[in-house]
């Protein structure tokens, strides 16, 4: 997404920076969906790809967390397809600044969810860092994107 964003800023097509932002979402909502129901038939079974054998109670408990953290983001990877497509896109149209500054406001609610609430709450809370992260970034990206585009339609007209 930068490297076509910064190609169509460059030939001033803005609405092509847009059109592409949106079929790249398109893609990526797609794709979000079908690994979210991948994660909810099969996430616990993908773990076991990356465990070691062990006591069966540990086992048991640690691939039973693992399919919850998997199910949980998965089902939050629409939002994460919009930090990617829409951070590249502001990075490509020069406001690499801005695509920083997501980062931090994810670095943000990690932070929080992780000092706040995983001590109250626990594991299940935990998984919920990275959607809430994402979520935030969205927050932050989405009025950025519209804000870059009317500067850059000033700008280049």
């Amino acid at each position: 997404m930068a490297t076509f964003a910064g190609q169509n800023v460059g030939a001033k097509k803005l609405d092509r920076v847009s059109k592409g932002l949106i079929s790249a979402s398109a893609i990526g909502v797609v794709y979000s969906v079908m690994a979210a129901v991948i994660m909810y038939f099969f996430g616990e079974n993908l773990a076991k790809l990356f465990m070691d054998s062990g006591e069966v109670g540990e086992q048991a408990l640690a691939l039973s967390q693992a399919g919850t953290f998997l199910v949980i983001n998965s089902l939050f990877y629409i939002p994460l397809t919009f930090v990617n497509v829409v951070r590249f896109t502001i990075q490509g149209m020069g406001y690499s600044a801005l695509a920083i500054l997501a980062g931090v406001c994810e670095m943000f609610a990690r932070a929080f969810v992780g000092f706040i609430f995983v001590p109250r709450f626990g594991f299940t809370v935990a998984c919920f860092a990275s959607p809430l992260a994402w979520i935030m970034a969205d927050m932050f990206l989405i009025p950025a994107f519209i804000v870059c585009k009317k500067k850059l339609s000033r700008i280049l007209a």
